[in-house]
Order: C-alpha cells, then sequence, then structure tokens
C-alpha cells in the first residue's frame, strides 16, 4: 500500500493501491519525511508545494506569504462567525417578523405622535445597536490580531448584552 497526494488541491490519501492513482493526478510515495510530517502536523499543509513531480516544503518567502493569507481567511471567517452569533441571538428574542411589526408600530406611533408607544419601541432598537457594538469592537480586535490564536482569543459578551435585553412586547406596544 502507497501514499498519494493530489498535484492539485494536495490532499493526502494513505494506504491506497497505487494502481488506481495511475491518471498523472496524484504523486506516488513523494518526500516520504515531509509527508510524515505534514500527516504529523509537525509541517502545515500550506506549507507545502508541488513542483512538477516532487513534493516539496516552500521556501521562506512562500511560507510567509501562505501564512499572512491562512491569517486573513482565519480573520474573515472569525467576523462572519460573530456576526452570525450577533444575528442569531437577535432573532433568537425578536423573530424577523416580530421586528417587522415593532417597526410598524413604531411608524405609526410616530406619525400619531404617541411618545411613549415610539420611546418603548426605541429599546430594541438601542438594544440592537448596542450588541452591534459589541460585534464591532470584537471584528475590531480580529482585524488587530497578529496571530491565529489571537483570533480565535476574541469574543464577545453575549451574556452580558442578553441581560440588558429590554424584553419588548409589540402586544404592549399596540395598547399604548
Amino acid at each position: 500500500m502507497s501514499r498519494v497526494i493530489n498535484k492539485n488541491t494536495l490532499e493526502i490519501r494513505l494506504s491506497v493501491n497505487t494502481s488506481e492513482y495511475q491518471d498523472g493526478n496524484w504523486l506516488i510515495n513523494p518526500n516520504p519525511e515531509l509527508l510524515s510530517q505534514v500527516i504529523n502536523s509537525e509541517v502545515p499543509k500550506r506549507h507545502t508545494k508541488i513542483e512538477g513531480d516532487e513534493y516539496l516544503l516552500k521556501t521562506a518567502s512562500e511560507i510567509e506569504q501562505a501564512d499572512a493569507d491562512y491569517l486573513t481567511e482565519v480573520k474573515t471567517g472569525k467576523v462572519a462567525e460573530l456576526r452570525e452569533q450577533f444575528n442569531e441571538t437577535f432573532t433568537s428574542r425578536y423573530a424577523t417578523i416580530t421586528s417587522i411589526a415593532a417597526t410598524n408600530i413604531r411608524t405609526t406611533a410616530l406619525a400619531s405622535m404617541n411618545d411613549d408607544a415610539t420611546e418603548y419601541l426605541d429599546q430594541i432598537i438601542i438594544w440592537g445597536l448596542q450588541g452591534d457594538d459589541l460585534i464591532e469592537v470584537a471584528e475590531n480586535q480580529v482585524e488587530s490580531s497578529n496571530t491565529v490564536e489571537e483570533v480565535n482569543a476574541v469574543t464577545w459578551d453575549r451574556d452580558g448584552w442578553l441581560k440588558n435585553d429590554p424584553l419588548v412586547s409589540t402586544r404592549v406596544a399596540r395598547r399604548m
């Protein structure tokens, strides 16, 4: 049985029958020392490359670029994750239909100069903006991070924000 690496994707397959990998898209039993280091997580796969029929460690400048690209990818993913957490948390408290209803009721309250209802519903907006501020702080921390570990350590105070939920009800607002 052999080890193979896909020349295009760097996919590694272990203990394979080499007769199934003769199409020219795979390196068969390449650079055993480097391959073992990648398999054992001693060398990140992004630090390797294929040139012709050789599996090689990238040059120092190529590794630096690969690490920079990876850090950018991790940062982008973390920002998306933070935004998703915020959106899921907000909609777990105020479903989309509730938010739309609150907006409509607030618009009507503004038009009829019902300050009590307007101020009551403004609490949702203020609370949402407070959460958004927390996310922006976290996003800034992500952007200023210099390592993957720093990026992964960034969090936001979801629980603290939830404790400040004004618990606004459109039913109550309609009665005002």
